[in-house]
């Protein structure tokens, strides 16, 4: 939401495309039905994102329909896989409770389709140019599998779905997008090279990441950008836990790889409650994650906090000069 976004104890928030335009509200049998699979396929979905970013509504509700249907179908056969897993005899603890949260994820996102309509508000979008964004309805989802190396297939099967059912040729060139822009719901960052510590990349809502010089800025830039969409998308999950009831205990959030997947779990509480999502920047950056804890808590909580980290290339493990 994400990865697909998944959360302990039932509660799923979710960042989806969405597709094809909605003849009105229709039974879930229905709206999940087999499409034509043999249709031409447009290559770049960040394209057809970009595209629909300012589309009429109810085609962002088909799309949104065809991401969910596609992500519903790819995390039934993760829980399939570790059920299976357990019935053959792995022992896992986390394997076990991997395949009841993605259960768990299923049911949420098939409420989802439920629940959808033309009218239904769909914010499209990309996060650093690689993964799909959505809010659909108020929910951040990720357009994401819980296999990284099977995000491909699920990008093409989700615009396979919505092109099978709607006219993609005003929607999408034939040639392929090279290096696509980022298309946004979130402002993207700010640099100020004016500072005598060095290049500041600001987060427009009080979060600094300082770097001591311009030395291979466009990783830096690329890093930047990750770590502010993860926050962002984090922020929102943890929004709809509180909202949902669910206590965040900041002592405790901490980020670590989910057993079975491409994804990281965000420990909540001393409860047991957590979120399965996409975090893979914030994760490899333990120390700077425990740094903006204090500014991600005040985000949460609708206040405004100032943080600026200092020597951030260090924190992210990029080179400072040519001989490092």
């Amino acid at each position: 939401m994400a990865s697909g976004v998944l959360t302990g104890r039932g509660v799923l928030v979710v960042c989806v495309l969405l597709c094809c335009a909605l003849p009105g509200r229709l039974s879930a049998g229905s709206r999940l039905a087999a499409y034509d699979s043999q249709a031409a396929v447009p290559a770049d979905i960040h394209r057809l994102a970009a595209r629909l970013q300012d589309a009429p509504e109810a085609l962002r509700s088909d799309f949104a329909l065809a991401v969910l249907a596609e992500l519903i179908l790819v995390y039934q056969q993760e829980a399939e896989r570790a059920r299976a897993e357990v019935r053959h005899g792995a022992a896992d603890r986390d394997l076990l409770r991997w395949s009841r949260a993605v259960e768990g994820m299923v049911a949420d996102l098939q409420r989802l389709v439920d629940q959808l309509s033309p009218e239904t508000p769909v914010l499209v979008s990309t996060l650093y140019a690689d993964t799909v964004y959505l809010i659909v309805g108020g929910n951040p989802v990720l357009l994401t599998g819980p296999r990284g190396g099977e995000n491909a297939a699920l990008e093409r099967r989700v615009v396979q779905r919505f092109c099978s059912r709607n006219d993609c040729s005003e929607l999408i060139d034939e040639e392929p997008a090279v290096n696509p822009a980022p298309v946004t719901t979130e402002e993207p960052p700010l640099w100020r090279f004016g500072d005598a510590a060095g290049p500041v990349c600001a987060s427009g809502d009080g979060l600094e990441l300082q770097f001591q010089n311009a030395f291979a800025l466009q990783a830096k830039r690329e890093a930047c950008s990750r770590i502010v969409a993860e926050l962002n998308t984090l922020a929102s999950a943890l929004n709809q836990k509180i909202a949902g009831g669910t206590p965040v205990d900041w002592s405790r959030l901490k980020i670590r790889p989910a057993s079975g997947a491409d994804v990281q779990r965000v420990d909540v509480n001393a409860d047991g409650d957590y979120l399965l999502m996409s975090l893979p920047t914030l994760e490899a950056s333990p120390e700077l994650f425990r740094l903006v804890l204090p500014w991600l808590a005040a985000k949460v909580d609708g206040k405004h906090y100032t943080l600026v980290v200092l020597n951030t290339e260090r924190l992210l493990m990029l080179p400072v000069s040519p001989v490092e």
